[in-house]
C-alpha cells in the first residue's frame, strides 16, 4: 500500500484497504480470522484444509477484482 499512498495519496489507500477489508469479510463468513500485520503484509487463519484454503483463495480475488473493476482500476495478485 506505500505505492498506492504515493501514487494516489492516503485517502485512496484508506478506501482500498476497507475495500479489500469487505471482500475478505465476505468470503470469510467468520470462518477464519484476519487482519493487516503491516504495510502490505496480511494473515488470514483458518482451517487447515487444501480444499477450502484454494475455494477462499479463490473467492477472495474474484471478490477484489469485481470490486476494483467497478471502480474501473487494474488488480494483480
Amino acid at each position: 500500500f506505500k505505492v498506492i499512498n504515493e501514487l494516489y495519496g492516503m485517502a485512496i489507500g484508506d478506501k482500498i484497504l476497507c475495500a479489500v477489508a469487505e471482500c475478505m469479510e465476505k468470503c470469510l463468513k467468520g470462518a477464519a480470522v484476519y487482519g493487516r500485520l503491516d504495510a502490505d503484509n496480511f494473515a488470514i487463519c483458518m482451517p487447515d484444509d487444501k480444499t477450502y484454503i484454494a475455494d477462499v483463495r479463490e473467492a477472495i480475488q474474484s471478490s477484489v477484482r469485481a470490486a476494483f473493476i467497478y471502480h474501473n482500476t487494474k488488480v494483480y495478485f
